[in-house]
């Protein structure tokens, strides 16, 4: 049952003030001015038909802050969070915290994607004619059987003593292509089924943006979905939404889809007892033909990365246009003849209605026809191909489909605003100018969504949708927990001399940090070429994203206390390294995005189309935004300390990096290394 909505608005400050609430229940409660400030803020955007646009930084306290609005106010609210550590968090950690500390019952869930769940239909089948491709995943099988007896949740997340990428996760998890719902005999057992009545049932439901927005496409295509109502939205780590957004209302075809559909019709026939050496062919033909059509892409680039199609169609349109109307003719016949195979059950139907999708999935990506998506390819390693067409603006499908549906949005991360503003990311997200939500619609018994036969508006409905934006400083004493430490460059980084020389001065810097150190590039050639050049005159355990799984690397970096790590942009943020095991972070070079990504490229000319400054009005903006993940990386503490560096000439030498220095938190700069070793020695004897 939902808390209903206060009729007089309670003094938010209770909670947060230095007396407060909070302060009789955390036993190391530290009062935050900034807060305080964020919860007022968000309470107000609960009360009425509002936005509030905050960024909070590190150190803020941002999610009680949100959480306990939400939870005072009432209304059923969604939080989204950009990472599944900061979801488990929440839920684990904020919430059941706050259940014992708050005077008002209320109820929370957790809310993950299908892949996270083992589902009992497809364990009961691979249990029974599954192959193992290692002979380690016998055991590890064994351990889910004795698992699956005990667990409430069925998240695969819980069997710690098994890798995350053991290859027959994917033939015992949920698959919605592969879900029969109500129809399914382990209905009422079912983990996703049980997950969604706890939802129903929750008053706050802790989800991630990708499965926010799966649901947001669902709703749309087919009226059905997975996150029932709500009325409020907060978005934490808000500054990924355009990204994320922006793959689920795209398409993707790949060769793993190729695969998974073969494998699947497989064991289809196998459950349902069919026999048929003449699909068994069609199916031979169809990989076969699906692998020749993708190798066309494969071959264009030897290595991982990203191209558009239409340079792919102009080296082998022959050969492509070949290979596609071959694969074409297989979907052909295979779906002709699976309307020939009688008695077909849910299995095989359903394998029909994937066959179907995927052509016409495929149909659109390789007609290339709307001007409105950018349409390119992705290598992955040695195997992984994915055709793609991308929506180039989202903006408008998110007012359309969202923004206009809803009362209250929050959006807050450590790393929102740009040029000490928020334009860039209103404009991106389409918020520029919102319409008033329109009153929700009564169910097909008549009460509206909150339960109510009467609809009542929120306080302010009558007057204008409100945007509210809030820049909070940082409660960290950064002027004198840290340093930027910016050498003399005399390379611009497309200079032919700029790795030797910022190989230089970072191996200048592990050596004066003692290791201790985080250097991210916004490159793979980079990172490899500077670690290549200095990593035998590194006296400390040394880490290269890619050696390992990044969890373990983090994990042996914290227990280490003198390591360096190698790293590029999945290293940008997420990351939580607190303490003297981190005392500097080396930037090699601003990251902008290549103006080569076929996603960027299309970005940059709808802009130009537009009569708008590309450079100016969105390569400098997201190279802010990213830039200030990256620093944040190393004050996560009150105590913490450390050397901030960037090997970037262009913050001095360019008029626009003006704008990063005025973005980024005030500190103390120099350009002596000398002052870099007194400025640690200082904090280490403290």
């Amino acid at each position: 049952m939902l808390l209903s909505l206060p009729m007089t608005k309670p003094d938010i400050k209770e909670y947060f003030k230095e007396d407060g609430i909070l302060s009789q229940s955390l036993p190391n409660f530290e009062y935050r001015h900034e807060q305080l400030v964020m919860a007022e803020h968000v309470y107000n955007a609960f009360l009425g038909r509002s936005m509030l646009i905050a960024e909070a930084q590190t150190g803020t306290g941002k999610t009680l802050a949100y959480l306990i609005p939400a939870i005072v106010s009432g209304r059923k609210t969604v939080i989204s969070t950009g990472t599944k550590n900061l979801q488990e968090q929440i839920f684990k950690k904020d919430i059941p915290f706050l259940q014992k500390t708050l005077d008002l019952p209320f109820k929370a869930a957790c809310m993950k994607g299908r892949a996270n769940y083992v589902c009992y239909k497809k364990f009961k089948h691979f249990s029974r004619q599954g192959m193992f491709e290692f002979k380690e995943e016998i055991g590890y099988f064994e351990i889910v059987t004795k698992w699956l007896k005990k667990t409430k949740t069925g998240e695969i997340e819980e069997l710690t003593d098994i890798p995350e990428n053991t290859p027959f996760f994917k033939q015992i998890t949920s698959s919605s292509e592969q879900c029969s719902g109500q129809k399914c005999s382990n209905y009422k057992e079912c983990f996703i089924t049980s997950m969604k009545e706890r939802a129903l049932q929750a008053d706050v439901i802790i989800v991630n943006h990708h499965l926010f927005f799966a649901d947001l496409v669902v709703k749309e295509s087919s009226g059905q979905f997975v996150v029932p109502h709500y009325q409020a939205v907060v978005f934490d780590e808000a500054h990924q939404l355009e990204d994320t957004a922006s793959s689920y209302f795209g398409t993707t075809v790949s060769n793993y889809k190729t695969e998974e559909i073969v494998r699947d019709i497989g064991f289809a026939m196998s459950a349902e007892k069919v026999v048929d050496q003449k699909l068994t062919e069609i199916m031979d033909a169809f990989l076969a033909r699906g692998g020749a059509f993708f190798r066309e892409f494969m071959d264009f680039s030897k290595w991982s990365g990203t191209f558009k199609l239409d340079k792919v169609m102009q080296k082998s349109r022959d050969e492509i246009n070949n290979t596609l109307s071959a694969f074409y003719n297989s979907f052909e016949m295979l779906i002709a003849h699976f309307d020939l195979i009688k008695g077909k059950q849910e299995n095989m139907l359903s394998c029909l209605e994937r066959v179907k999708k995927m052509k016409s999935e495929l149909e659109f990506v390789m007609n290339m026809t709307d001007k409105n998506y950018v349409y390119w390819c992705e290598r992955r390693h040695r195997k992984g191909c994915f055709l793609k067409a991308t929506p180039i603006d989202i903006s408008v499908i998110l007012q359309d489909m969202l923004f206009v549906k809803h009362e209250t949005f929050i959006l807050t991360s450590a790393t929102l605003a740009a040029d000490n503003g928020f334009n860039y990311i209103k404009e991106r997200l389409g918020i520029t100018a919102l319409p008033q939500p329109p009153a929700p619609a009564q169910d097909d018994s008549g009460f509206y969504p909150d339960g109510q036969m009467e609809y009542v508006p929120a306080p302010d409905e009558e007057g204008e949708y409100c945007i509210d934006e809030l820049l909070l400083e940082s409660p960290f004493d950064f002027e004198n927990h840290a340093l930027y430490y910016l050498p003399l460059i005399t390379n611009e980084p497309a200079a032919a001399g700029f790795v030797e020389e910022s190989a230089k001065h970072i191996l200048d810097l592990i050596l004066a940090c003692g290791g201790r150190t985080f250097a991210l590039f916004t490159s793979n050639r980079n990172m490899n070429a500077v670690y290549n050049l200095i990593r035998d005159e590194i006296p400390f355990k040394t880490f290269i994203q890619g050696e390992k799984p990044k969890s373990a690397i983090l994990k042996e970096f914290k227990k280490d206390k003198s390591s360096v790590l190698f790293a590029t942009m999945s290293f940008w943020e997420g990351v939580d390294v607190q303490g003297d095991a981190l005392v500097c972070v080396i930037i090699d070079k601003l990251p902008f995005a290549s103006p080569g990504d076929p996603l960027v490229e299309a970005k940059i000319n709808l802009i130009k189309g537009k009569g708008g400054n590309p450079f100016f009005d969105f390569q400098v903006p997201q190279a802010i935004i990213t830039l200030k993940q990256g620093l944040g990386r190393l004050i996560r503490m009150q105590d913490d300390y450390g050397v901030l560096t960037i090997l970037d000439k262009r913050l001095r030498s360019k008029g626009y990096g003006k704008k990063f220095i005025f973005s980024i938190p005030k500190t103390k700069t120099t350009r002596e290394l000398s002052d870099v070793k007194e400025f640690l020695a200082r904090h280490t004897d403290r």
